[in-house]
C-alpha cells in the first residue's frame, strides 16, 4: 500500500494480497457472552474480560452500538493503543469492515483466554470472513490493547467452515447489467476510474468515467495510470518466489542469512514465509517518529531500512498475523540483496518486461509522467465530514512507491500480469499455486479453488482491486482514484452480477 501520512494523522493502512488482510495494532481483543440483538450467532462468546469487549466490537460492526466507530476506540481502547495507532487510523479500519462485511454473524471462538480471544465472523451478505484477534489489559476496566482483522483461514487458529464452492457460471456473464451498474455508480460519484473484465486474457469489457486531474478537466482513460495501494505487493511475493525457484532463497530461511542488520533475535526468528503472510511480528511505521519526520525524503529501500532495522517485533513470528508494511519493505531489501540488483529495476526487469507491461512503475512524484490519475480524498483535517472526494492527495502519499505498494499501473497491463501468472512466465505452476494458498503448506501442494480469489489496495484517494476466477478463467479489475473501500464494493457486487460468486 502506498505510504501515507498527514501531519499529525495517518491514512488507515490497508493492505490485501489474493485475500483481505486487516489490522489495527496495539494488543487484542476478544469475544463475549451473548448473541446480537435480533439475530442468533452460530455460537456464543465466551463470558470473560476479553469477550465482553469483543462482544460489543461485533455490535458495532452490526450497527447495534449507537457509537461512531472512533468514539468506540476512543471509549474502549486503552492509552497505550491509543499512542501506537494514527489518529486517523482509530476508526478507520473499523468503518471499512462494517462497509466491507456488515452485517455479520460470529460462527466460530478459535481461541479464548481472559484477556486474549480469536474468533471467525463472516458477513451475511458477501460471504467474507475473517478471523479476529483482541486483547484487552490485565485489570479493570479491561481496556482493549489491540485488535486484529485478518481472513478466514490464514495463519494460526481455526477458520470458519468455507462456504460451498460455487458452481461455475452458466453461459455469458450479463456484461450490460454490470455496464448498467457501473453507470450508476459514476452517476452517484462512487466510480472515477476504470473497470476491465477480461476472460483467459482477452477483455470483454472496459468502462472508464471520472476525471484524472479534477484541475486540468482531464478524464480516465483506458490507459490511464492508478496508484495500485497494496497490489505492488503482490510483485514483491512474485519476486520472492522468484529467488526461491532459482534455488537462491529457502522459503523457510531466516532473513538473517541474508540481512545482516537485524538483531540477532529478530533475524534468526523472522523467516522469509512469514514476510509473505504478514506472520512476521512486525507490523506497520506509520506513527514510527522518523517515518513522521522524513516521509517526503524517502525514497529507496535502504533508506528504509535505516530506520525499520531498529522497530522490534510485536510478536513471535509465526504465532499470529497482523497487517506489515513493514514485512514487505524487509522483502524488498531481501530481494535487493540476493539478486545484487536495485528494488525498482528487479521488478522492472523480471515481472514488468516479460509481462508486457509497458505502463507501469513505480514513479516519484516529482517526475513528469503522462497520463497520471491524480487522487481525491475525503480524508481533510480540517473537514472530517466531506463526502464529494474534493481534496488532492498527492503530498499526503509519500514521494515514491516501496516494496509494500504504491507504484502505478493501468487496467491494460494489470490484465497482462495476470495472464503472465496464469501462463507460467513469471513463475512455474508449483510456486503460482503456493502463491494461491496463501504461502501456506509446500510448493507442489495443489491449489482447489473454492471462491474468486480477490486483492486489493487502498489509501487516501486510492482504491483498487482485482480478482481472479481461476475455475472459469475470468479477470475483474478495478483502479480508482478515490477513497477505500469504492473499488472493493463495486468489484465484489460485479462478482455477484456476473454469477461467479
Amino acid at each position: 500500500m502506498s505510504n501515507i501520512k498527514r501531519r499529525g494523522r495517518a491514512a488507515v493502512p490497508l493492505a490485501f494480497i489474493a485475500v483481505l488482510a486487516l489490522s489495527v495494532s496495539g494488543r487484542g481483543l476478544g469475544p463475549s457472552g451473548a448473541p446480537l440483538p435480533g439475530q442468533k450467532n452460530l455460537v456464543e462468546f465466551p463470558k470473560t474480560p476479553a469477550g465482553e469487549r469483543a462482544r460489543s466490537l461485533v455490535e458495532l460492526i452490526n450497527g447495534a452500538d449507537t457509537l461512531s466507530p472512533k468514539e468506540f476506540v476512543r471509549r474502549n481502547c486503552s492509552e497505550a493503543f491509543k499512542s501506537r495507532v494514527p489518529e486517523a487510523s482509530w476508526g478507520g479500519v473499523l468503518q471499512q469492515v462494517k462497509t466491507m462485511a456488515a452485517p455479520v454473524e460470529v460462527v466460530s471462538v478459535d481461541r479464548s483466554e481472559t484477556s486474549e480471544v480469536s474468533f471467525t465472523i463472516r458477513s451475511k451478505e458477501r460471504g467474507l470472513a475473517f478471523s479476529v484477534e483482541v486483547a484487552v489489559e490485565p485489570q479493570a476496566p479491561y481496556l482493549i490493547g489491540s485488535m486484529a482483522f485478518r481472513p478466514a483461514g490464514s495463519g494460526s487458529g481455526t477458520a470458519a467452515p468455507p462456504p460451498p464452492a460455487p458452481k461455475p457460471a452458466a453461459g455469458a456473464p450479463d456484461l450490460e447489467r454490470v455496464k448498467s451498474y457501473l453507470a450508476d455508480q459514476a452517476r452517484l460519484g462512487r466510480f472515477s476510474g476504470v473497470a476491465l473484465i477480461g476472460k483467459d486474457g482477452n477483455p470483454l469489457l472496459l468502462e472508464a468515467a471520472g476525471m484524472a486531474s479534477k484541475r486540468f478537466r482531464a478524464p480516465n482513460r483506458a490507459d490511464t495510470k492508478f496508484n495500485l495501494g497494496s497490489l505492488n505487493k503482490s510483485f514483491t511475493a512474485v519476486a520472492v518466489l522468484q529467488l526461491v525457484e532459482a534455488g537462491l532463497v529457502g522459503i523457510d530461511d531466516p532473513i538473517g542469512k541474508y540481512l545482516d542488520v537485524f538483531p540477532k533475535d529478530v533475524g534468526g526468528k523472522v523467516k522469509v514465509r512469514h514476510l509473505l503472510t504478514m506472520g512476521s511480528g512486525w507490523g506497520d511505521y506509520w506513527g514510527h517518529p522518523y517515518y513522521l519526520q522524513h516521509k517526503d525524503e524517502l525514497r529507496t529501500v535502504s533508506e528504509y531500512m535505516e530506520f525499520i532495522k531498529g522497530i522490534p517485533l510485536d510478536f513471535e513470528p509465526g504465532t499470529r498475523t497482523q497487517h506489515s508494511n513493514i514485512g514487505f519493505e524487509v522483502a524488498g531489501a531481501l530481494i535487493e540483496k540476493v539478486s545484487g540488483m536495485d528494488y525498482f529495476a528487479y521488478i522492472r526487469d523480471r515481472i514488468y518486461r516479460p509481462a508486457g507491461m509497458g505502463n507501469t512503475d513505480t514513479f516519484d512524484r516529482d517526475s513528469s509522467v503522462e497520463n497520471l490519475a491524480m487522487g481525491y480524498t475525503n480524508q481533510h483535517p480540517l473537514n472530517g465530514s466531506a463526502a464529494d472526494f474534493r481534496w488532492e492527495n498527492t503530498y499526503i502519499l509519500a514521494p515514491r512507491g516501496t516494496p509494500a505498494g504504491g507504484g502505478y499501473s493501468t487496467v491494460e497491463d494489470m490484465l497482462k500480469y495476470d495472464t503472465a501468472l496464469r501462463s507460467g512466465k513469471l513463475l512455474g505452476k508449483p510456486y503460482v499455486d503456493f502463491m494461491q494458498n496463501g504461502y501456506r503448506g509446500s510448493v507442489g501442494d495443489p491449489f482447489v479453488p473454492e471462491r474468486v480469489l480477490r486483492g486489493a489496495g487502498g489509501a487516501s484517494g486510492v482504491s483498487t482491486f482485482y480478482a481472479r476466477d481461476v475455475r472459469n478463467g475470468y479477470t475483474i479489475i478495478l483502479l480508482t482514484n478515490l477513497d477505500n473501500p469504492v473499488a472493493i464494493e463495486m468489484g465484489n457486487e460485479i462478482i455477484k452480477i456476473m454469477g461467479l460468486e
